[in-house]
């Protein structure tokens, strides 16, 4: 029996699922039977989803028991549905909805990160050219997953914490790891932190002969006018951005891909503007 207790997006939420991986990754024909107990943040099924999938190709049963607020929330974002329980209307809309969206499935994840994330009325404002540029930027994090990676899947989904005024959007995939990818290209054995402080550049792309290196660097931009964080996950590395500062951290295993989350202040009254335009720009 493996337990997973009040799992958020902190370098201790990601190291419990970090360690459900390692400790089960070797299982073959098994039933896995997994607690989510106390407090389980509904954006962390999107990481949580790419590790069980992975262990679910090795041809085990997954069995999660879940009960009260927790079962209630993944419920209601659609997780538990691929679990065997039910889906319930979300009512609050203090989710963002749980999707699992193949490689092919490049628009679809467009319009879903469009009308369930942007243009949700919680979002910080945005004028139209940015939010078009937002959307590109997260859309590039999809591509270098689906099509650089060989990732099967990317899993998205987030919520949103009325009272904190938070908004959590997570994407994971199962793809290499952001420490491969950039080692392999630059010729050189790099560590998770050297990687992700590469691909954090702007302008820095693995891709060749195709314009890339976008995505995060718009997105950290954003963030770090509205006083938000940036994490990522990758291999055993784990990086969070602020407007205060970087931190990096090493785990003591790796996670089976790469994790972006990203987490807005709602309570964020500016209006932002690309650099091309005015006012409070990126």
């Amino acid at each position: 029996m493996s337990s997973l207790f009040k799992v958020n997006n902190t370098f201790y939420g990601f190291s419990q699922l970090i360690n459900l991986y390692e400790n089960n990754r070797e299982s073959w024909f098994e039933t896995i039977n997994i607690d989510i107990e106390n407090f389980f943040a509904a954006n962390m099924c999107s990481p949580l989803a790419a590790i069980l999938d992975k262990l679910i190709d090795n041809l085990n049963t997954i069995t999660l028991n879940v009960r009260g607020d927790v079962r209630n929330i993944l419920q209601r974002n659609g997780f538990l549905s691929e679990y065997g329980y039910e889906n319930v209307f979300d009512e609050q809309e203090t989710t963002i909805p749980y999707r699992k969206f193949a490689p092919t499935e490049s628009k679809e994840f467009a319009v879903y990160v469009l009308k369930k994330l942007l243009e949700r009325n919680d979002m910080p404002h945005m004028s139209d050219k940015l939010k078009t540029h937002t959307l590109i930027a997260i859309s590039e994090i999809f591509s270098n997953a689906s099509v650089h990676t060989n990732t099967p899947y990317v899993y998205a989904c987030g919520q949103f914490y009325p009272k904190k005024k938070l908004l959590d959007f997570t994407l994971s995939d199962q793809g290499e790891g952001i420490r491969e990818k950039v080692s392999d290209f630059l010729a050189k054995p790099l560590s998770s932190e050297e990687a992700i402080r590469w691909a954090m550049v702007d302008g820095n792309t693995t891709k060749k002969n195709i314009p890339g290196g976008y995505g995060l660097t718009i997105l950290r931009s954003l963030i770090e006018y509205n006083k938000g964080f940036m994490q990522i996950v990758s291999d055993d590395g784990f990086y969070q951005f602020s407007h205060e500062k970087e931190i990096f951290k090493t785990f003591e295993s790796k996670f089976p891909g790469t994790v972006v989350n990203l987490q807005f202040r709602t309570d964020d009254a500016s209006s932002y503007y690309l650099k091309s335009e005015r006012k409070e720009s990126i």
